[in-house]
């Protein structure tokens, strides 16, 4: 089934040339606008439930001033363990080593998927040690990780290719507006 002419139902949704090479960074934009899953998602409000929001960039996890929040308190509980925690992380680590990448990526059946979010993680982690500690070997690593999965990576595939694009889309797109 497609979701219309020009949209397959599966693959090319992931960066790229030609049409489908936006597509994925639509499909994000579209989920964080709706506001699913990073606001008031069912909490009611006008008709049907529904609930106005407005979207203000960036819509990820962290804006930069959270990000120089935890910075300021990064020698202080509770911020300080968790800082420690990312810091042990293996993928938070110069020395990590890549899964991937892959051209495709499917949920069911699982092909690549680990790999794929081992990877988005790492670009999670990556980007945030270099925010906190200014090692541009930081930045680096995860900017070659997405680099990598952006110019190989051509297809999400399987009956549940819409849930994998999103279950680490906020690694991914968090990682690189950092």
């Amino acid at each position: 089934m497609k979701i219309s002419e020009d949209e397959p139902s599966q693959g090319g949704w992931y960066g790229g040339a030609g049409p489908g090479g936006l597509r994925l960074v639509r499909l994000v934009v579209l989920l964080i606008a709706g506001g699913f899953p990073f606001s008031g998602f069912g909490t009611g409000g006008g008709a049907g439930g529904a609930v106005a929001i407005k979207f203000v960039h960036p819509g990820i996890p962290l804006t930069k001033e959270d990000l120089d929040e935890l910075k300021r308190n990064i020698t202080r509980e509770p911020w300080k363990s968790g800082y420690e925690d990312l810091q042990k992380d293996a993928h938070s680590s110069l020395g990590y080593q890549m899964k991937g990448p892959f051209e495709e990526t499917s949920r069911t059946p699982d092909v690549h998927l680990g790999e794929y979010r081992n990877d988005m993680q790492a670009v999670y982690n990556l980007a945030r040690m270099w925010y906190f500690t200014g090692n541009e070997a930081y930045a680096k690593k995860a900017r070659d990780i997405l680099m990598a999965w952006a110019t190989t990576h051509k297809r999400w595939s399987g009956a549940e290719s819409y849930l994998t694009m999103g279950d680490y889309a906020y690694r991914m797109y968090g990682g690189a507006d950092i």
